[in-house]
C-alpha cells in the first residue's frame, strides 16, 4: 500500500532534488508525488529514472513539473548529477539525461556501463560527495524505509537531497 501524497509531503523537509525510479506499477504514483513536491517546493529538481522512462522527450513534454529524465543504466548518471547540481556545472556534462536547456528539450551524450573501478558503487561515492557540499541524502521506500542509499538502486524509491 502506497502512502498518500499529501502525507508524503508533509514528511519532507524543503528538498533540493527528489530522483524517482520508475517501474509500471509506480509511475502514476511518482507522478502524482512529483507534482505535489514541485507545487510545494517549485525550485527542487525533480529527475525521474528507471524502466518507465523513455528514450525520448515524452515525459518532459506531457509534464511540465518534470526537470530531468535519466535513461539508461541510472547509477553513473545520478552521481554525475548530484555532482554537477551541487557544484553547479552544466548539465550538459551529465551523460543519459534528457532536460530542458532555456526552453529547449536536451538529450545528453550516452554512457556505456563498465566494470566499476572502485570499490564502491557511485551511488555510495555520490552520498559521500554530495553530503561535503549539500545537506546528507536522505533515502525513502514508501514500503519499508530503506536502510542506506545503495539500496533506492534496486527499490521502486525515491532520494531526496535536502537544503537547508
Amino acid at each position: 500500500m502506497k502512502s498518500p501524497v499529501d502525507d508524503v509531503i508533509k514528511t519532507m523537509e524543503k528538498p533540493f532534488i527528489v530522483g524517482f525510479s520508475c517501474y509500471m506499477w509506480n509511475i502514476d504514483y511518482n507522478l502524482s508525488l512529483a507534482k505535489a513536491i514541485k507545487a510545494e517546493w517549485p525550485d527542487c529538481v525533480i529527475a525521474l529514472g528507471g524502466p518507465q522512462v523513455p528514450n525520448d522527450f515524452e515525459i518532459l513534454e506531457e509534464y511540465d513539473f518534470v526537470d530531468i529524465l535519466m535513461h539508461g543504466e541510472g547509477e553513473v548518471t545520478f552521481y554525475e548529477l548530484l555532482k554537477a547540481l551541487a557544484e553547479d556545472k552544466k548539465l550538459k556534462n551529465v551523460h543519459n539525461i534528457s532536460y530542458r536547456d532555456n526552453g529547449t528539450l536536451t538529450r545528453t551524450e550516452p554512457l556505456r556501463l563498465r566494470r566499476w573501478k572502485t570499490s564502491r558503487a557511485p551511488i555510495q561515492r555520490a552520498y559521500s560527495t554530495a553530503s561535503s557540499t549539500i545537506p546528507p541524502i536522505k533515502t525513502f521506500n514508501l514500503i519499508p524505509f530503506l536502510k542506506r542509499p545503495a539500496d533506492a538502486l534496486t527499490t521502486p524509491a525515491f532520494i531526496v537531497a535536502g537544503q537547508e
